[in-house]
């Protein structure tokens, strides 16, 4: 610190002194310089007017050697005159005496010339010019210069030294025994002395210092005083917290003991629950099971009612036992949400067609209203949010006996992708009294104790609907009054769904459909739905107006496929309207689909004996619609008959089934259910036997496994499956009554591929069996081949003239439609191999389906079943597929020279892209 203070106060000197002999140089001593050499130059003029006045005698006496003489002893005396001229009034040199013109003096810096004129008595005599040389005068001078500059360094020096040992002295080497006594008390030591204290502010400083230290001494002890107050309470704490640590240490151990307890018992309630559930569950798959099969054989009127209360009691039971099981799961909190994209309006509509035959006997009117402002796909639980709407919509069938039941949805709130949405159904039944409706969300609870007993029921629903919502983001509510009716509602909050995730039927575009009704409403609704589906639509407002259309468009040859036709018309009913239809000598049969708001008491016998097709309940819903023209129009292809009522693909019939099942009733159920459609099955008691069968090399096409068998369970005999060869891609389904998600998922872990639950739903199972059989063939082993006709032959048998018909347009929209299906052909043809060399059935699968869709917009049929048979193939990993898809390649190939061929008749030029 001293050596920087030193310098700071040093350096003001030395900067002062600089600056001086600064200016003294660069000022100072040009002036004085300048002056000195002024006062020299004025000397010798004076000095030159006295030879002047010597020489005028001499050069008017002519005096030329006198003249030369002294020049030359002036010159001799002054050294720094460098040259002397001399010449007369005409200008001849006189001095120095030359021959010749005399030359001319050099400019130098240091050379000063003085010309001075002579004259007597005013009459010039001549001119005198003297060279001086100031070379020397100018180093003397500079000389002088610098011994001064060195004499005023040396006094700036001296008074610098002087300057450092006062201030050394007076300032700095008090501040440093200050520093030193600083740094010591920052070390907690006063013993360091300080220097003495003068009259000057170096005093006052070292003063306030000593002052400064002496209260930070005192502080100091204060603070080691209050130090020790807080150690000793801090012993305190500690001692205190150690005992609270050896209580809570003591509570944790008990907390623990209870959660153990807890988990005990939870575990043993959810155990209790698998095992009842699989109790109950095992009878009901004989009751339901066998109860369907009696009513496909039975026909006495009587029986059937018995049979149907047979199997709405077994519906019922295991509703109430699937509430307590979701009770328990949203308890144990085991449920989870799916997020999937689904569409709010055919949750409304399956909702709706639930309880319309309910209500419709009772006479009360269903109706469904969605807010417009709904996207039209959702992202959520699709089950959750029908399980929520169907729970409501049941509570007001029960509850209501006369009046409407009214379905609602609107948007209640939208931040970006979320939605808030409110969920209403609105009945006029008898309403919930104000002081039972805070209970109404409670678990077992009801409006009344004689409410059970009237109406049936768990009490459970609506404590389901209520955490279902909790689990959404919402809430649940009821707004009641007592005899005119209840609206309970719902808030939920779903994702907005991606548009292109739901997929519409395509294999109804281009259908021609006739609307028969006497209501131009009715008329229009049909239209815009129908039209919204890809089908060609006209209408017709009587029966006779009816039957002209449909004859006029067979002679056309451009038939109708569907007649959707109204019951009650004035003149001519629907009945006789189809009679007629039947009548017709039409040249492609017609389906008829009777829309009635009494379609539910529609006898089944006056039914057939017209000959209708299927039947519409008014007000008809989409997702209805487009189930009864799926079905009457065959649009998956299925053969006809009681498989294909229920579901089953007949063209998988004759597959091997290994039924592996321990309980002999559920073996004859499950094997009625199989043979009923044609299915080959075989049993197996356990699992270790069902192993066996595999290991022996029988060959089956699915196996359905129980799960909890004796001697060998079946997660445990699927693993052992898995590890033989021919078990390694074979579909492997559960077949158990346990119910939870866990269950489920211990099969997938054990490598089954799905589940079916008991007791087992017949349609059901039939749909699950449909996706995972492949078409059965005599020999499995073998691939079929397919023919492939000769170029000229495809060309031949393809017949392009209906498209016009089938769309109603004129020839150069066929052209187009053609000419794009002929560019995109060389491409799908590349794919198809490409699966095969790379054995990507998935892919291939793909391929075909889009190949089958192609081939029926272009009505090739044969091309169509190709297709077909390839994307099942694929789908069901049969290696048979590959075979499929080469002929099918080859089979584009002749679909694009026939194209072509047809273009080129139609004088359009076209050559086939190599397929």
């Amino acid at each position: 610190m001293s050596r920087s203070l030193r310098w700071k106060l040093l350096l003001p000197l030395l900067l002062g002194s600089a600056l001086i002999l600064a200016a003294l140089n660069f000022v100072w001593t040009p002036r004085y310089l300048e002056d000195q050499r002024a006062e020299y130059l004025e000397e010798v003029n004076h000095h030159l007017d006295s030879v002047i006045e010597g020489l005028i005698p001499l050069m008017l006496a002519n005096q030329l050697d006198i003249i030369t003489e002294n020049l030359g002893e002036l010159q001799k005396k002054n050294r720094d005159w460098h040259e002397i001229r001399l010449s007369d009034a005409r200008g001849r040199q006189i001095y120095p005496p030359m021959v010749g013109t005399p030359a001319a003096i050099a400019p130098h810096p240091a050379m000063q010339v003085i010309d001075k004129e002579i004259a007597y008595l005013g009459v010039p005599a001549g001119h005198l010019r003297v060279q001086i040389d100031l070379s020397r005068w100018l180093a003397k001078r500079h000389v002088q210069h610098g011994q001064l500059s060195l004499m005023l360094a040396g006094c700036v020096a001296l008074l610098g030294l002087v300057w450092s040992v006062m201030v050394e002295g007076i300032v700095l080497r008090p501040l440093l025994r200050l520093s030193r006594a600083a740094k010591a008390l920052a070390q907690r030591r006063v013993d360091v002395a300080l220097p003495p204290a003068g009259r000057d502010e170096v005093g006052d400083l070292v003063g306030s210092f000593a002052m400064m230290r002496e209260e930070l001494q005192a502080y100091h002890e204060e603070l080691l005083g209050e130090i020790g107050e807080r150690e000793r309470v801090e012993q305190a704490l500690r001692e205190h917290r150690q005992h609270l640590e050896e209580q809570v240490a003591e509570r944790t151990a008990e907390l623990v003991a209870a959660k153990e307890t807890a988990e005990s018992a939870s575990r043993a309630k959810s155990v209790f629950l698998a095992t009842m559930s699989h109790e109950i569950r095992t009878p009901m798959n004989a009751i339901v099971g066998l109860t369907h099969l009696l009513q496909r054989h039975v026909r006495e009127p009587r029986q059937l009612q018995q049979l149907a209360t047979i199997a709405d009691s077994a519906q019922n039971l295991l509703g109430i036992l699937n509430d307590i099981l979701d009770f328990s799961k949203i308890e144990a909190g085991k449920i989870e949400l799916e997020s999937t994209d689904f569409e709010l309006e055919a949750i409304f509509e399956n909702t709706a067609a639930l309880i319309g035959a309910r209500a419709a006997e009772k006479g009360v009117e269903v109706v469904t209203q969605l807010d417009p402002a709904i996207p039209r796909v959702l992202r959520g639980d699709a089950l959750r949010v029908a399980q929520i709407l169907l729970n409501f919509a049941n509570n007001a069938v029960k509850f209501t006996e006369h009046g409407s039941i009214a379905l609602r949805a609107r948007l209640q709130s939208r931040r970006g992708e979320l939605l808030g949405l409110r969920l209403e159904v609105q009945d006029s039944g008898v309403g919930v009294p104000a002081e039972l409706r805070p209970r109404l969300f409670q678990a077992f609870e009801q409006a009344s104790s004689g409410t059970t007993r009237r109406y049936g029921g768990s009490g459970l629903g609506l404590a389901i609907v209520k955490r279902l919502a909790v689990l959404m983001g919402g809430e649940v509510g009821v707004d009641s009054t007592p005899g005119e009716g209840s609206t309970f509602w719902c808030v939920i909050h779903l994702q907005q769904g991606d548009g292109k995730a739901i997929v519409r039927p395509a294999h109804f575009a281009g259908e021609r459909v006739l609307v028969v009704d006497d209501l131009p409403d009715a008329r229009e609704m049909l239209q815009v739905l129908l039209e919204s589906l890809g089908l060609q639509v006209d209408t017709a407002a009587s029966g006779p107006e009816a039957l002209e259309l449909i004859a006029a468009a067979d002679s056309a040859d451009v038939p109708y496929r569907v007649v959707l036709l109204d019951w009650r018309m004035p003149g001519m009913d629907g009945y006789e309207v189809a009679g007629r239809i039947r009548g017709l000598p039409l040249g492609a049969p017609v389906l008829i689909l009777m829309v009635t708001a009494y379609g539910a008491e529609l006898p089944p016998a006056e039914a057939s004996a017209v000959h209708f097709d299927g039947v519409l309940a008014k007000p008809v819903q989409r997702l209805q619609l487009t189930e009864a023209l799926a079905r009457a129009l065959g649009a998956d292809g299925g053969a006809g008959g009681s498989a294909a009522d229920a579901g089953f693909d007949a063209a998988k019939a004759g597959a091997r089934i290994l039924l592996v099942e321990d309980n002999v009733v559920n073996q004859q159920v499950a094997r009625d259910l199989l043979e009923e459609v044609g299915l080959q099955v075989e049993v197996a008691d356990n699992g270790a036997l069902a192993v066996e069968r595999m290991a022996s090399g029988a060959h089956f096409d699915l196996i359905l496994m129980d799960i909890q068998m004796p001697v060998m369970d079946g997660l445990e005999a699927t693993r052992r499956i898995r590890r033989l060869e021919a078990g390694r891609s074979l579909p492997i389904l559960a077949m158990t009554a346990n119910a939870f998600a866990e269950d489920r998922e211990q099969c997938l872990a054990a490598g089954m591929n799905g589940h079916v639950p008991k007791p087992v739903e017949p349609d059901r199972l039939y749909q699950i069996l449909t996706t995972w059989l492949p078409i059965a063939t005599p020999t499995p082993s073998v691939p079929v081949p397919v023919a492939t006709p000769p170029a000229g032959e495809a060309a031949d048998k393809a017949d392009f003239g209906k498209l016009e018909a089938r769309y109603q347009a004129k020839p150069a929209f066929v052209v187009r439609l053609l000419g794009t299906v002929l560019e995109e052909l060389p491409g799908d043809a590349v794919r198809l191999r490409e699966c095969v060399d790379s054995r990507d059935l998935a892919a291939l699968a793909k391929a075909a389906h889009g190949l089958k869709g192609m081939a029926g917009s272009i009505l090739q049929d044969e091309l169509v079943k190709q297709a077909r048979a390839t994307e099942l193939a694929a789908r069901d990993g049969n290696p048979e597929a590959l075979a499929l898809a080469l002929a099918l390649a080859d089979s584009l190939q002749q679909l694009a020279l026939a194209i072509t061929a047809h273009l080129s008749r139609c004088g359009v030029e076209s050559s086939p892209a190599p397929v």
